[in-house]
């Protein structure tokens, strides 16, 4: 789907423990290796070994912990190709003691896996305690099963059945923690690509943006005669806001005053900041003054609820110069400085906080009549 490495070493490892699973309860003995059965015991010996040895290089991969912990990101890779080196083991020792020389491979690799985890986790990853709850019980089983080996613990063979569970937990669980991981990389990127159009404080779009948008919008609505509404939202108390209380209120500020602009929008309707605290807002099919200004009144009036949280309680009062292109056809390259010169002769404290831009009176030019001869 996301045409990503990450994607196919995780459809390969899921394959891979699958099979381990199948290996450990006697699946691929019964129905692969039956016609040779030498490789069916050599396989439920060393295929556990590989399927923890790729468990690490894949925790590595998930996490990239060489942004934060370089020496201990080597270290783990170092352990996790290790672990699948260690299966020529059984091609140079005595059978009895690659079990053994595997089984403490295991534990340590596994030792380290957690290890990881713990530091991601540690460090603020959102699917640490997932990896945590995937890793700790194979750990714990795997420990069981060596302690066996060694006569310290009674065999409880049933252990072989509850560690193949645990391992095939561990897929679900790192399916979703690759998932999220994910998500959460795109979201990222997308918001780096969104960097050059769009205002870092309000997500709004730059001036320079929305210039483009509106010189597109003008030419659309002369080319098929649509109606095309362009208004100029000030927030006139923004100065006031900042000195009285402090430079993150008025940033806050900003932020309500944009979900209460978006709220009076239709998605399609592009919107920048082209101020301080002012905002341009594009708006397509809008006819009437009349349609206009009720959409203003909304919005002066949502400004006038005091925002959440703040103590004192802090309002927005909201100003509004709009034009109707389609009626008064001023040229894009002048109209948002023409709407900042009409709000500039605003008074904070005017009873008409919404104003239209109207066209400028022309006067007949005196016509030269020539005279006739008598």
């Amino acid at each position: 789907e996301h045409r990503q490495h990450s994607d196919g070493c995780a459809s390969l490892f899921g394959l891979l423990i699958a099979a381990t699973v199948a290996q450990i309860t006697g699946v691929l003995n019964a129905f692969v290796w039956s016609a040779v059965p030498e490789i069916g015991n050599y396989a439920s010996s060393f295929m556990p070994v590989v399927a923890v040895g790729c468990t690490l290089l894949f925790v590595r991969n998930v996490f990239v912990l060489h942004v934060h912990f370089h020496h201990f990101d080597r270290f783990l890779s170092s352990v996790g190709w290790g672990t699948l080196a260690s299966v020529l083991s059984f091609a140079v020792m005595d059978r009895f003691l690659a079990d053994r020389v595997s089984s403490m491979v295991m534990i340590f690799a596994s030792l380290v896996g957690l290890s990881a985890t713990f530091l991601s986790w540690h460090k603020g990853s959102t699917v640490g305690r997932w990896l945590m709850l995937a890793m700790l019980p194979q750990f714990l089983a795997l420990t069981y099963m060596l302690a066996e080996t060694l006569g310290l613990v009674p065999l409880f063979w049933q252990m072989r059945y509850v560690t193949s569970l645990c391992v095939a937990v561990t897929i679900p669980i790192m399916l979703y923690a690759l998932s999220q991981l994910t998500h959460d990389r795109k979201e990222l990127v997308v918001r780096a690509n969104h960097l050059p159009t769009q205002d870092a404080l309000t997500g709004l779009l730059t001036p320079e943006v929305f210039q483009t948008h509106l010189e597109d919008a003008v030419q659309r609505a002369i080319d098929h005669r649509e109606p095309l509404a362009l208004v100029v939202v000030q927030i006139t108390n923004h100065e006031h806001i900042r000195k009285a209380y402090s430079d993150t209120t008025a940033e806050q500020s900003l932020l309500r005053a944009v979900v209460k602009v978006q709220r009076i929008l239709r998605d399609v309707d592009p919107a920048g900041r082209v101020g301080t605290a002012q905002f341009g807002l594009l708006m397509e099919g809008v006819t009437t003054r009349q349609a206009l200004t009720e959409r203003m009144v909304k919005l002066i009036g949502s400004g006038l609820i005091p925002l959440p949280g703040l103590v004192p309680e802090v309002t927005l009062h909201f100003q509004a110069a709009c034009v109707l292109l389609h009626e008064n056809p001023v040229p894009p390259e002048r109209v948002l400085e023409d709407l900042r010169d009409l709000l500039a002769g605003m008074s904070p404290n005017t009873r008409r906080p919404i104003r239209f831009l109207e066209a400028i009176p022309t006067q007949a030019a005196e016509m030269d009549v020539p005279s006739v001869a008598a």
